[in-house]
């Protein structure tokens, strides 16, 4: 399943939660603490005020079964491209991984928008695509499982931090 979507509503407002989004050190603790990833580490970043284009590095901890550990090899990470505009509370991001980078396609949409009382509802599609014979599937469903609980963790985490 190549394109998934995920929605969370927030007891803040779409200003709030966009503004821990992208905030620096949460982001940092969230990955690093709260997910166990080696490395989440912002490698160039620009803000115009209303844009945010930022290379990320990260190095995320996966639970996979040892054929497809070996395929993405020991020393594996990527590195996000993104760019989050501030006015409309939306961003749009695209991994590549270090290695198999021409049979993986990543990307991410997300977007903060006003409901109730104050709230918001943060929702993210992701498009998840791998062309590595054999395993692309497999590797596809394990994936997204993980990256749905990341989410769910993000949440949570938003939650206590908010």
């Amino acid at each position: 399943m190549p394109r998934f979507r995920m929605v969370h509503e927030l007891p803040f407002t779409p200003e709030r939660a966009w503004e821990q989004f992208l905030d620096h050190t949460f982001n940092e603790q969230f990955y690093q603490e709260t997910l166990g990833w080696p490395q989440w580490s912002i490698e160039e970043q620009s803000n115009t005020g209303d844009e945010v284009v930022r290379k990320v590095k990260m190095t995320p901890r996966r639970e996979l079964p040892e054929r497809m550990a070996k395929v993405l090899g020991s020393n594996f990470h990527q590195m996000e491209n993104g760019t989050f505009t501030s006015t409309s509370r939306t961003g749009r991001w695209r991994r590549i991984p270090s290695s198999n980078a021409d049979k993986w396609q990543e990307e991410g949409d997300i977007q903060f928008e006003p409901i109730h009382n104050d709230g918001c509802r943060m929702t993210i599609e992701v498009l998840l695509q791998i062309s590595i014979f054999g395993i692309g599937g497999k590797l596809e469903d394990a994936l997204e499982k993980q990256i749905r609980g990341e989410w769910e963790h993000f949440k949570l985490a938003s939650l206590k931090h908010g």
